[in-house]
């Protein structure tokens, strides 16, 4: 039966001057090797993520070659349009004499003469890309162990096929390109039921307050390197020294309160009034009052004060405590009523 394509659309009015669009790409269901049971919810997680970050999405999963093409063909108007433009990646990919595939869920692949015939290469993806005013940006969780290695291995032995994908060495002005390991290397699909370890982590640094996307990558790397030990993810960038935020609708960090203005001699007549009765009660409540003032010079003396009243009223505490027990009020003597 032929494979249907699956496209949501999340639009705003005013499209075609959208400022940042992106195409999300998850790829679970292939059909000659295992699947991969994370991809597709990789990329329900991340174009729900970059709508509200104020992207306009075009999602497709468990696409054929020839739907990539058509995918990737629509997908370019709206490139042209936008300042920003991004292409998300989930599924299979692999390196085959120094080039990058993306591999759909028909390919067939048992030749590396196969590779242009059955896949996508990543430089064609890129082209579609290239009429975006500010910033072309692909991200590629595709670095997953990949089984067509085995069967390339068998069937073209000494070519040069390997595990992961090839760093890019040059590429247009203004693009960014992330993978999920380093060059050569592999990750984790994850565990079934949720998303990729890279995947997990970029939609974690997407949501922290907004940043350059260099510095979002950054985190991404660094929670890589801790979730996952050993991985090294990788960013190829030829971005100017503008900034490049994707994630401007996440939470801002809290601005930083004014400083309380001290007025000395306020402080100074309530430590005295503590001073004056000297009791636990008095001290807790002049700290009470100067909460926010704890690099006060009184306020740590008045510190001081009240755990020195707590250790001085701590035996008298305790003798009434244990005079009015039960047992003490048991044991004591039964006086005679006094005589009329």
């Amino acid at each position: 039966m032929r494979q249907l394509l699956f496209l949501l659309f999340f639009l705003v009015p005013g499209l075609a001057a959208a400022e940042k669009v992106a195409l999300v790409i998850g790829n679970s269901q292939y059909r000659n090797v295992a699947t991969l049971p994370n991809p597709t919810r990789d990329a329900d997680a991340v174009a729900r993520a970059l709508v509200a970050q104020g992207f306009n999405v075009v999602l497709a999963k468990d696409l054929r070659r020839s739907d990539m093409f058509d995918t990737l063909r629509n997908f370019r108007d709206r490139a042209d349009a936008a300042e920003i433009a991004m292409i998300y990646y989930a599924g299979h990919g692999i390196e085959i004499g120094g080039r990058n595939y993306l591999i759909p869920v028909d390919a067939r692949v048992t030749d590396a003469r196969d590779a242009r015939l059955e896949m996508v290469e990543l430089d064609d993806m890129l082209a579609q890309l290239s009429g975006a005013k500010q910033m072309k940006m692909v991200v590629l969780d595709a670095c997953r162990d990949n089984p067509f290695i085995v069967r390339l291995d068998a069937e073209n032995p000494g070519r040069n096929i390997a595990r992961g994908l090839a760093s890019v060495t040059s590429a247009d002005a203004d693009t960014l390109i992330a993978y999920a390991a380093a060059a050569g290397a592999v990750t984790p699909d994850g565990e079934e039921g949720g998303n990729s370890p890279f995947t997990t982590a970029f939609l974690t640094a997407l949501d922290e307050p907004p940043a350059d996307v260099r510095i979002i990558l950054g985190k991404v790397r660094d929670e890589m390197r801790r979730s996952v030990p050993g991985s090294a993810p990788f960013v190829y960038s030829s971005l100017g020294g503008g900034e490049y935020v994707i994630n401007p609708n996440s939470a801002r960090p809290a601005p930083a309160q004014p400083a309380r203005a001290v007025d000395d001699s306020a402080i100074i007549r309530d430590f005295a009034t503590a001073e004056l009765t000297d009791t636990r009660e008095a001290w807790a409540g002049f700290l009470a009052k100067y909460q926010d003032l704890t690099d006060h010079p009184l306020h740590t003396l008045a510190y001081r004060r009240l755990a020195l009243s707590e250790k001085a009223e701590a035996p008298r505490v305790a003798a009434l405590e244990n005079a009015t027990s039960p047992r003490a009020l048991a044991e004591e003597p039964v006086r005679p009523a006094p005589q009329a």
